[in-house]
């Protein structure tokens, strides 16, 4: 250890040098080259034939072939090959010749083309000047991935350690086989992921567009029998009239709620300053009848910052979370805050009503859950898709929701919005996460 100020240093630096390891040990120089091809491509063909390549370059072969294993895993696909023509060998059943015979076995295998079973195949090799051939099974965990095929035009010496280091050499190409053919079946989940996610919305926009036209109809059909003909139905035909315009405006609101989940999660965001009073007191303003009607005061409990954020979709945030706390909390009073964390504003509404029970805390953000209060003077009834559509503006801004609330206490829904800077461009603002 070397010494300074007659205390020993606790660590000492050496130079590390690819070349000079290469000229220490070649097996372990060869297996970091082969690592540092093995991740530069995702392309299954260009891998291997740069496997290929290091292979036979450090082990002087003259010709080449990698196989890879089918999908369906009953043959063997050539995926790269160098130094003769592979007609007639792109394919390559499990047992057949001296290359399916090491898929099979899973074994390595190296014999004189002169000891070939198949008298063709040696007398083609021997034209072409082959004396050796060698097959590596490439191996990961146990499970075949692959062959790869050697053969040399002179006499070769096999230590153990070149056969240690060839099968060394193919565990790693069987890893990166094995990543190439999970990363394809990601690639294909996530197509027909996108693909369904695609039908989804065009069936929620669907919906919404088609059901909108006769729920309306419905509506204005059950109202003008009602205020026409009122005198001529009796109380249960009214009370029919009545239920048919409630379940419309039931439908609608589900409508509203399908679309604005949908718009959530697929619009572009526009970041702007945001006045959270201004927001509160326009949802207010909307609410004001529903509120009058029900003795429900709805005010601020703190001073409400300007944030940087969507207004719409925080606004619609807002909406429903005060519509929550009138049409389910039981509650006489709703307060709206906002508190600060170093990299979040949390948004709050409280409410003084009964309550959430713990047990179904948990699934309040989850799509079409309704809670249904017992003690609460409100309806139960809703589309289930209010506080999802919350979930999604706090995502969509890498933030999230909660909920507090015990049972005779009230609840206070939090939505955490993450911080941004902003440079004024003109009047839009680019937004810096």
């Amino acid at each position: 250890m070397p010494k300074q100020n007659n205390r020993t240093e606790k660590y000492i630096t050496i130079p590390f040098s690819p070349s000079r390891l290469a000229r220490r040990n070649r097996q372990l120089a060869t297996l970091m080259e082969m690592s540092s091809w093995l991740v530069k491509t995702e392309n299954v063909c260009e891998l291997m034939e740069g496997c290929l390549d290091i292979v036979m370059s450090r082990f002087k072969m003259d010709t080449g072939r990698l196989y890879a294993v089918s999908e369906d895993r009953t043959f063997l696909e050539l995926r790269a090959h160098r130094g003769m023509d592979v007609t007639g060998l792109e394919r390559i059943k499990f047992g057949e010749g001296f290359t399916g015979k090491a898929a099979l076995t899973k074994s390595f295998l190296a014999q004189h083309v002169r000891d070939l079973e198949d008298s063709e195949r040696a007398r083609i090799l021997r034209s072409r000047g082959i004396r050796v051939v060698i097959c590596v099974p490439l191996l990961v965990a146990g499970r075949l991935e692959g062959v790869m095929n050697l053969g040399c035009r002179k006499a070769i010496r096999l230590s153990q350690e070149r056969v240690d280091l060839l099968m060394a050499l193919g565990q790693q190409v069987a890893v990166a086989l094995s990543h190439c053919r999970l990363l394809g079946q990601l690639g294909k989940k996530v197509e027909e992921l996108h693909d369904r996610k695609e039908v989804i919305k065009l069936f929620a926009s669907s919906i919404s567009h088609d059901l909108k036209g006769p729920i309306i109809a419905a509506y204005g059909f059950a109202r003008r029998l009602l205020v026409r003909c009122r005198g001529m139905l009796d109380n249960k035909g009214q009370f029919y009239c009545e239920q048919i315009m409630k379940s419309c405006q039931a439908a609608m609101e589900l409508l509203e709620q399908i679309n604005a989940l949908v718009h959530t999660r697929e619009m572009p965001m526009r970041l702007e300053d945001i006045p959270l009073d201004a927001v509160v007191q326009e949802v207010c303003e909307e609410l004001s009848e529903i509120c009058e009607g029900l003795g429900v005061t709805v005010r601020t409990a703190c001073h409400l910052p300007v944030i940087v954020a969507d207004r719409i979709m925080i606004t619609r945030a807002l909406r429903n979370l005060i519509q929550n706390a009138i049409k389910h909390g039981g509650a006489d009073v709703i307060e709206v805050g906002c508190d600060e964390t170093p990299s979040h504003y949390v948004i709050w509404v409280r409410d003084n009503g009964q309550g959430i029970p713990e047990e179904a805390q948990k699934d309040l953000f989850k799509p079409f859950h309704v809670l249904f209060s017992p003690g609460s003077n409100r309806t139960s009834s809703g589309s289930g898709l209010g506080l999802s559509v919350v979930r999604e503006v706090a995502e969509r801004h890498n933030g999230s929701t909660w909920v507090h609330s015990k049972p005779g206490c009230g609840s206070t829904f939090h939505v955490s919005i993450k911080k941004v800077k902003t440079s004024a461009c003109g009047s839009n603002k680019k937004a810096l996460f």
